[in-house]
Parts: structure tokens; C-alpha cells; sequence
């Protein structure tokens, strides 16, 4: 397999024509003529995951944000953009990224199963961002009347995260729920409308937070990467299901930051 067919895979499970007009998804470094054989598969395109996709013996790099989103005027060491961008073309590593066009189906039809959503709508038709529902008695175990505290420790647990921010009464009842992965702070009025009783999401500053609350809405912070972090499974199934011939993977996600 070479890098253009991979791309071409991962066309057709979300199209690079769908990302948003801001975005810069898609195939960003490389030749479509280079072998594609080892994908490592990771959040973010850093001096880490570079290391790592060499060390591996990767020829290519799938990650969920963009390297490049400004104008490259040139590509050298001077910055670390230019500076990644060559170690990726020394080192023959293509890069791939998929960004809002991901966000759009397989970020929330991941997001949503680990929530416990089902027959979720669109918490943002507009551009395609985010879900809400009504939680169920048979999705994950967890029934109507759940607590804030009990949704936010659920929500802890089934993404593997060392901690959570909650605001609100802990023992506010959730019975519908608003989510969107990464950054959700431009989304919060569409939360409201949705008639949420908690909104998950990252990046909430304190103040948007007390604001939510003041409104009905609670607010349980998972991080930008809290929620988001399952695009690596997500693209390494789709691509162990559709190919045989690439290894995979996958970056061993760690929280950014430290708790001490």
C-alpha cells in the first residue's frame, strides 16, 4: 500500500470535502507515492509521536489535529513547525490528518457509546459538532435518575481519566445529556437549547462554567483531549477492519499536564 490509497481509505470513511471552512484537514506532508506500511496513530502531530513513528519504523503518521492550520511562508528549523515538517520529509514520513471532518461522524458516534447515548441528535446542525440525548435504562447501566456526581464519575471511568471539573448540585438528577469533544465553549448556548441537563465537553473557563450552572445547565470538564482521545482506537479498528496489509500503532495517550 502507498500513502495515496491510504488516504483514499481514509476518504471514504470521512471525506476531507466535509471539515469546516477553518480547518486544514487531510494530507498534509509527504509524497502519495511513499510506502505506506506502519501507521502510528495519535492526537497530535509533537517532537514525541515524530520520535516515536521513527523509532517504530512508521511511514506515516494519522493524527486527529492538524500540524499545519496557518500559511507555511517557509519550512526550516526556525520554528517548530517547519522544524517537524523536515524531520517528517527526512525521514520519509507521510502525514495524514482528520480533524473536523472526523469530528463530524466517528468523533460522535465514538463519544456517544462511551457516554451511554443512543439515537442521539446533532447538538449543532449547523456544522455537524456534538450530540445530545436522553439517557435510558439500558445504555451502560445507567438509569434515568443518575446523580451529576454518579454521570461525571461514569464518565471519569469509562475514558480512562485520572480527574474530571463539575460544576452544579452533585446531586442535580441527569436525565439528558449534551456532549462535544475537544473545545465546547462555543457551544454552550446550543447545550441550553437542548434542554441538557449537564453538558460534557473540555476548555470551559471558570466563569462560562457558573454561568451554565445560574442557567440549569451543570458542566462536567473532561479536558480538550478528555473525550477526544478515542479517535485512536477508532481509526485503528476502521483500518484493521479495511486493510491486512498495514501495521498499526497506537500512541500510548497520556493526559496532557500534571496533577500533583
Amino acid at each position: 500500500m502507498n500513502v495515496g490509497k491510504l488516504r483514499n481509505l481514509l476518504n471514504d470513511l470521512v471525506p476531507e470535502s466535509t471539515q469546516l471552512d477553518w480547518d486544514n484537514s487531510g494530507f498534509l506532508v509527504g509524497d502519495s507515492g511513499w510506502d505506506a506500511t506502519r501507521a502510528y496513530i495519535a492526537l497530535d502531530c509533537t517532537d514525541e509521536v515524530i520520535s516515536r513513528a521513527i523509532d517504530s519504523e512508521s511511514n506515516v503518521i494519522i493524527t486527529h489535529h492538524p500540524l499545519i492550520f496557518d500559511p507555511l511562508y517557509k519550512v526550516n528549523d526556525s520554528d517548530y513547525v517547519g522544524k517537524r515538517v523536515l524531520r517528517l520529509i527526512e525521514n520519509r514520513i507521510a502525514l495524514i490528518s482528520l480533524h473536523t471532518n472526523f469530528d463530524k461522524s466517528g468523533m460522535r458516534s465514538a463519544i456517544d457509546a462511551k457516554m451511554g447515548l443512543a439515537a442521539t441528535d446533532i447538538l449543532d446542525p449547523a456544522d455537524g459538532i456534538g450530540s445530545y440525548s436522553s439517557l435510558g435504562p439500558n445504555q451502560y447501566a445507567m438509569p434515568n435518575n443518575t446523580t451529576l456526581l454518579e454521570y461525571a464519575s461514569f464518565v471519569k471511568r469509562s475514558f480512562g481519566l485520572t480527574h474530571v471539573l463539575v460544576y452544579g448540585n452533585r446531586d442535580h438528577k441527569v436525565t439528558r445529556v449534551a456532549v462535544c469533544g475537544g473545545s465546547g465553549k462555543s457551544e454552550v448556548e446550543n447545550a441550553i437549547k437542548s434542554g441538557a441537563d449537564v453538558y460534557v465537553t473540555g476548555d470551559i473557563d471558570h466563569h462560562t462554567a457558573l454561568d451554565c450552572v445560574e442557567k440549569g445547565l451543570a458542566v462536567i470538564d473532561a479536558g480538550h483531549y478528555g473525550l477526544e482521545h478515542v479517535f485512536i482506537d477508532y481509526i485503528a479498528d476502521h483500518l484493521s477492519a479495511v486493510t491486512g496489509e498495514l501495521d498499526i500503532i497506537k500512541d500510548p495517550y497520556e493526559e496532557p499536564g500534571l496533577l500533583i
